[in-house]
């Protein structure tokens, strides 16, 4: 798999792009079906109990994560477009039925493209809605990039990150804080 990260125009905008040895039909599904979005979409040690998902535009979206002391967050959303196993648009600006949401906090543009039977490009354009400390998040990881190479490590292809607090925790957003995940490899 291969992986890149930019920033966007707008500073709220963070690019994500990766290049999966799978199809996009499964990479689609690995959005779509709860099952499989459990496994992966909680940074661990988190887990995902709930996934329940109606995806279809208009349809809502309710995952809790739970952290390792029991704290759950729910996180509400409504699919805005679906195209199957090419594109998927989701916000939390709305929860069920296309309620306004509390704390609007991020968009998700999510396209999938077929790169011959077996391959997926998968480009992801996540849009806050405040800058708040988010902002430096994609330079960030080229810094922990170029650390691992100075200390003589090799980054695995693997890589999240675990928004430990946010706009779900504090109204404040010098209080967010973000941690960048790179395994290494050996």
């Amino acid at each position: 798999m291969a992986h890149g990260l930019q920033s966007g125009v707008d500073e709220r905008d963070l690019y994500l792009t990766r290049i999966f040895d799978s199809p996009a039909d499964a990479v689609f599904k690995a959005w779509t079906q709860p099952d499989l979005l459990k496994q992966w979409i909680a940074p661990l040690p988190n887990t995902v109990p709930v996934a329940e998902l109606d995806v279809r535009p208009g349809g809502a979206s309710y995952i809790v994560m739970r952290t390792p002391d029991g704290t759950e967050i729910p996180l509400k959303g409504v699919y805005l477009e679906v195209i199957e196993n090419e594109r998927i648009v989701t916000t939390d600006a709305y929860t069920e039925a296309w309620e306004l949401s509390e704390k609007p906090f991020i968009t998700i543009v999510l396209n999938f493209e077929a790169l011959g039977a077996c391959r997926t490009r998968y480009n992801a354009r996540i849009r806050h809605w405040t800058v708040g400390p988010y902002e430096g998040l994609a330079a960030a990881w080229p810094l922990l990039h170029d650390w691992i190479e100075r200390n003589g490590s090799t980054a695995a292809t693997d890589l999240w990150e675990c928004y430990l607090f946010g706009p779900e925790s504090s109204s404040e957003p010098s209080k967010w804080r973000t941690e960048l995940n790179q395994p290494l490899v050996g």
